[in-house]
Order: C-alpha cells, then structure tokens, then sequence
C-alpha cells in the first residue's frame, strides 16, 4: 500500500482514530499528501545533492577535459565529495542492495591485490576507482531527498551531457576532416574521444534527454525537443561507425516495445522508421560501407575496400583479444592477474607484439574476469543485475493514476533503457572506468529509497472531515 493513495490514508487514519475521520479526496489530494509524507523521511543531504550534480557534470560532460587541464579540478572536487560522504550520512549507501555489490567488489579488489601481477598499478586502480567512482554513486544515491530531487539530478545530466555531446562532435569535426574510422585512437578531446566511447556515451544519453523533454511542460516545446534533440543523437552515434552501438540499440528497442502502452509502441515504431530514412540518406557512404559489412571486402572502391579492411581487422583484434582475455582467466582462475593489469599481462606475459598489445580487452565483463579472478567477474554482472532488480522493484509500487507515479513511472523506463544499452555495450567496450553504470546505480538506489513505503506511523491525514477532530501534530516517527 503507498503512502499518500487513499486507501493507504483511510487504513492510517483507522489505526490512529479507530475510524476514517477524513475524506482522502481525489487522487491529487493523495499526490499531494505523497510529496508530503517524502519531505517527512529521513535521508538525503542537500550537500551530496549538489555535490551529485556537479559529479554528474565532471564525470559525464567532462569539461576539465578539454579546459583547465592542468588545474586537477576533479580530483578536488572528489576529494571534497568523499569527505562530504563521509560526513553527511551517505556511506549508508553501501547498506543497499548495489551498494554492497560494490562493497564487495572493492573489498575483493584489495583482497586479491597481494596476488596482483604489478601491485603498484592495482593500488592506483583502486584508490581511483573508489575516489572518482564509488563516491560517485554514494553522493547521487543518498544525496536527493524526495523523488523530485532525483528527477532534479536526471534532468541535470540531460541537459549538460547532450550540451557537452553537441560541443564534443562539433569540435572533433572541426580539428579533424576524416571520417570517424580511428578506431582505439583518441579524437583528443578526452575519455570520450574515441568514436566507440563516444557512441556508449551518446547511446547512454538518449534515454536521459527523452525524459528530460517529457518533462518540459509545453507539450509543443517537449515534442520538438524530444524529437529533434533525439534524431540529432542517433545520427551522431551512426557517424561514429561504432557496430557494437547498433547492436546495444536493438535490445533497448526491444525492451521498449514490451514497457510501452499499444499506441506508444506504435508510435515508437513510425518515428524509428522516419528517423532511420533520414539517418541512412544523410550518412556517409564510408560509414554505412563500415557497418555493412563486417567480415570481407568485396568491392572495388578505394574507400570502400578501406572501410571494410578496417573492418575486418578490427573484428579480428577483438578475436584476437577474446582469446587472450580467455587465457588470462584459464592461468589465473581465482585471484587474476591484479586490477588494471590485463595490457601490462598481455604484453609481458603472453608476449603479443608490441605495437598491438596496448589494448584493453575490449569486453567488460571478460577484462574484469581477467584482472580480478572469476569470482571478479561474477561481482561485477551481480552489479549490473543488482540495478535492474532495484528497477523493477520499483516499478511494482506503481499506483496507476497518481501523477507522482507516472513520473517514477518514466524515470525508472529511462533508467532501464540507458541500463540495457549499458549492458551490451560493456561486451563490446571497457567500462570498468567509466561512470556510467555508477551513475545508474546511484539513481537506481536513490529511487528506490524515496519510494519505498513507509512506516503507518508517518501517515498524515490529507484533509479532515468537518466536524471531526483531529490532533493538532501527527507525529513523523515513532
């Protein structure tokens, strides 16, 4: 039963007078008794609050990238995030269901570090991975109070990710004029400048901007945006030629059709094939040649033939990679071969060519198999299961009527869409060091704290029936 429905405000009455003395009113009434029983829970820090959306910024928009390099501005910004963690309340995100998977990754990281093949670099991953990472996700999950804060925090990252998406492409248009084919080489414009980076970055994205233009309250504004706002991102990720991209969209895509009413998924459909005409007519030939074909070159254009043989190569370093990723688990099942140390092990220990070696596994869950044993590998899938679980809990509590819901209703469709392109795209890039599943679980839990039903005690009456008394204080808590 949810706190602020009607019948959840007749049962508390009941429990508190012996009888219903007030009339819970229509189902606004009960949305606003909803907004008043989240202001009464504990929980949530207006400081991790600002400190979660200015995470959000560094980590995703990534701006100190490309300006006020050598100022170290993120790494004091962090610094300041852990203490505020620290001191506000917010390591009690590590008594949620994610957060002791992440508790239990990094407490697997530092276990296994004396087994690690470079110790020193093991070190360094997981002091980075906790101060830029796991304090990430602690500031976002306990910092919002209510679910407004954590729509509050959604709509930040639309916002300034697709800005710093726009600015991203259209400089790395302006330094280079060669088509978005380098792939493993950086664009220079940071973490996301290499173009399957910038693909998981933009497909990341997508969800988030939808829902922040669902909530712009002129319907004609919301639509433009969302469509127009939706259309530009999906060229841009087609113009990085990155494939894993378009297969992560196909299960998204999937998904939707499922969540969604008939006439959404109707409409879904029709924008998906408006969307695609006009992407493929405006695509160069050079990317379409790259998606198209995957295994041989069978044409007699230069360009083409280069797209393909680019191509093909890539296919086979990745093969190449997956075998390597392999016997890295079959020589160290139990402890691998030490965080961060898959490209060191690959090149020292296995003894691949020097100019090809320096790649990452190119595959998430393999690389974490590799460096952290299998019982790494397994934590980190826990994790990724762990946020759709959180996600689909809270799908349960939905009250259909109650606006609020609706709301929740489309954060938590944004979550578990930006959250499946996640999850296949980790089988095909390295996320480990990547935010992006961090920010989903410090949503995922923050949502998931904010919704969940409270104690009958908290219960406030919504409007009192004339002639009935009622107490002039309700307690908030026991």
């Amino acid at each position: 039963m949810i706190p602020g429905s009607p019948d959840f405000a007749v049962s508390s009455a009941k429990r508190e007078y012996g009888a219903a003395p007030f009339d819970p009113g229509p189902s606004g009434s009960a949305n606003q008794d909803l907004q008043t029983l989240r202001k009464a829970r504990s929980g949530g820090s207006a400081i991790l609050l600002i400190f979660a959306a200015v995470l959000i910024v560094i980590h995703l928009a990534r701006p100190f990238d490309v300006f006020l390099v050598g100022l170290h501005i993120p790494l004091v910004v962090c610094s300041m995030a852990l203490v505020a963690v620290s001191l506000t309340g917010g390591l009690r995100g590590f008594a949620t269901k994610t957060g002791i998977a992440f508790f239990a990754m990094v407490s697997w990281m530092i276990l296994v570090t004396p087994f690690s093949y470079w110790r020193g670099g093991t070190v360094g991953y997981i002091r980075n991975y906790v101060l830029l990472l796991v304090v990430l996700f602690l500031a976002i999950a306990q910092g919002p109070r209510t679910f407004e804060g954590v729509k509050r925090l959604m709509q930040v990252l639309g916002i300034t990710v697709f800005a710093a998406a726009v600015v991203l492409h259209w400089m790395a248009s302006s330094i280079s004029s060669t088509a978005a084919l380098q792939d493993y080489r950086s664009g220079g414009l940071g973490m996301f400048g290499n173009e399957g980076e910038f693909a998981l970055l933009v497909g990341f994205l997508l969800p988030f901007w939808v829902f922040m233009a669902s909530t712009v309250r002129n319907r004609v504004l919301s639509l433009i945006l969302m469509g127009g706002g939706s259309l530009y991102l999906l060229r841009v990720l087609v113009a990085t030629g990155t494939r894993s991209a378009l297969f992560a969209l196909v299960p998204t895509f999937l998904f939707l059709l499922l969540r969604l009413s008939t006439v959404q998924r109707f409409t879904l459909i029709i924008v998906t094939l408006i969307f695609g005409v006009i992407i493929v007519a405006s695509a160069p030939d050079l990317i379409l040649s790259r998606l198209a074909k995957v295994t041989v070159a069978d044409s007699d254009d230069s360009e083409s033939v280069h797209s393909q043989d680019e191509a093909v190569e890539s296919a086979r370093e990745r093969t190449e990679l997956l075998k390597d990723g392999l016997e890295t688990i079959a020589r160290n099942p139990f402890f691998g071969v030490g965080a961060g140390n898959f490209i060191d092990y690959r090149y020292s220990v296995l003894g691949k060519e020097r100019h090809r070696t320096w790649f990452p596994a190119h595959n998430t869950y393999l690389q974490f198999a590799a460096e952290n044993g299998v019982i790494g590998g397994i934590i980190y899938t826990m994790i990724v299961i762990s946020v759709f679980l959180t996600l689909r809990e809270i799908n349960k509590r939905r009250v259909p009527g109650i606006p609020d819901w609706e709301t929740v209703d489309r954060m938590t469709l944004c979550l578990q869409s930006a959250l499946i392109f996640f999850a296949v795209m980790s089988a095909f890039q390295n996320c480990d060091k990547y935010p992006h599943l961090f920010v989903l679980a410090g949503f995922a839990t923050a949502l998931d704290r904010v919704t969940r039903p409270l104690p009958p005690e908290t219960a406030l009456p919504t409007r009192p029936v004339p002639g009935t008394r009622v107490p002039r204080r309700v307690p908030v808590f026991p």
